[in-house]
């Protein structure tokens, strides 16, 4: 950690000459703009709040039930589980299949509780255990499952089929959820529910079937596939889909901040895991940036959103991008030792995206003692080979093992 917020201070301190320096020593770093034309806004109406039992009998898209959010409505969501389980039970009709789905619904979000993730070097998964409720969860399962049986007709509407789909996404994530608290059975019966679904046509839930499939292979993974990144890569790609933002109405808020935030996570360990392969390739350093660019990307997404980012770790993503984008510009251009890792034939757009990166880690995280101006400039020790790029670490995901050799 030492080694990365040494090399910040650093480039704090030459906030004002960075560009400067570069140009002296790789030409001019070259500057462009682009406007964004602003999106007409949408003039359809909000949905109105949900009233139980009342609306149990009603499509989806017509109440707010979808948007609420566990830890800050579990009252409403409360109300709607069981006020909707009573409804069913004394109104036989077409309205019992939006009536049990909701009442599924809402206890599975109360029994997954809010997003709260684990460590990083406890789980790659971003759910916790302790905030879940098995007692919830099953009641779900059981009344999801009813919905999604009862949906099953012949020539369906577009209400009952839209209930159809949501119940048989939200019966797999309860079994997926129970499995983090049991067995694999729980496990496999997510698996085949999300084929199934997958397989009849999930309509707007695509986006929540890719969340499911990643989050199977991060939570069904054993320690005995730690070597094993084709299921890594597989699930990284799944999660891809959340560095862009959902604008729907209804869309599946359970996925709005964990899609991002489990992308996030997922990206920085792949983006490490490259680098700390061995031999140390150029393919390889290109592999984690792009894996260290979905997780900024993802970043983004959530700071637009309003969600919870960790600045100091953004930061320290964007101070490592910008340590390879430097040693990628020397590897690119001229083979040898140089002052900034920057040789005069160095590669343009390599130290353009370093210099990138480096602005946007003390734009990310300011009020740090560490952004703040106090070393005297360093050199860098560029190697002769292109196989050895990166000099990295004991620590295999630590954000802050060094990349660079650094004489002072």
């Amino acid at each position: 950690m030492a080694d990365w917020t040494a090399k910040l201070r650093y480039f704090a301190s030459i906030r004002g000459r960075t560009p400067a320096l570069l140009r002296g020593a790789c030409v001019v770093i070259l500057a462009c703009a682009a406007a964004v034309a602003a999106a007409p806004s949408s003039a359809v109406p909000a949905p109105r709040n949900f009233q139980a039992p009342r609306d149990c009998f009603q499509p989806l898209d017509r109440t707010d039930a979808l948007t609420l959010v566990a830890g800050r409505d579990n009252a409403r969501l409360q109300t709607i589980a069981q006020a909707c389980t009573v409804a069913a039970e004394q109104q036989p009709q077409r309205g019992l299949i939006f009536a049990y789905f909701y009442a599924g619904w809402a206890n599975r979000v109360i029994g997954a509780g809010p997003l709260n993730p684990p460590r990083v070097d406890d789980s790659l998964s971003i759910d916790s255990s302790e905030t879940m409720d098995e007692a919830k969860l099953r009641e779900a399962a059981r009344l999801l499952d009813i919905s999604a049986r009862m949906a099953s007709v012949a020539n369906p509407d577009a209400a009952t089929l839209a209930a159809q789909r949501r119940a048989r996404l939200e019966l797999a994530r309860a079994h997926r959820l129970i499995g983090r608290l049991r067995d694999q059975d729980d496990f496999r019966q997510s698996q085949r529910e999300l084929a199934a679904l997958s397989r009849d046509g999930a309509g707007d839930l695509q986006d929540s079937l890719s969340y499911e499939r990643a989050m199977l292979v991060l939570e069904s993974r054993r320690a005995d596939q730690d070597d094993d990144d084709a299921q890594l890569l597989t699930a990284l790609q799944d999660l891809s889909t959340f560095v862009n933002i959902d604008p729907s109405l209804t869309r599946d808020q359970y996925i709005v901040d964990r899609g991002p935030t489990q992308l996030a996570r997922l990206a920085v360990y792949m983006g490490n895991r490259a680098l700390n392969r061995q031999p140390q390739t150029v393919e390889n350093t290109q592999l984690a940036l792009r894996n260290f660019r979905d997780a900024v990307s993802a970043y983004g997404v959530l700071t637009q959103l309003g969600g919870v980012v960790d600045h100091a770790q953004a930061a320290s993503i964007r101070v490592r991008m910008g340590l390879i984008g430097l040693r990628m510009a020397s590897v690119l251009g001229q083979d040898h030792e140089t002052a900034y890792g920057c040789a005069p034939g160095a590669d343009r757009y390599s130290i353009s995206e370093a210099e990138a990166n480096f602005t946007a880690a003390r734009d990310l995280y300011p009020q740090s003692p560490d952004a703040q101006p106090s070393l005297e400039p360093v050199r860098f020790k560029v190697p002769r080979s292109a196989s050895s790029m990166v000099s990295l670490g004991s620590q295999r995901n630590s954000i802050g093992s060094p990349l660079m050799d650094v004489v002072t």
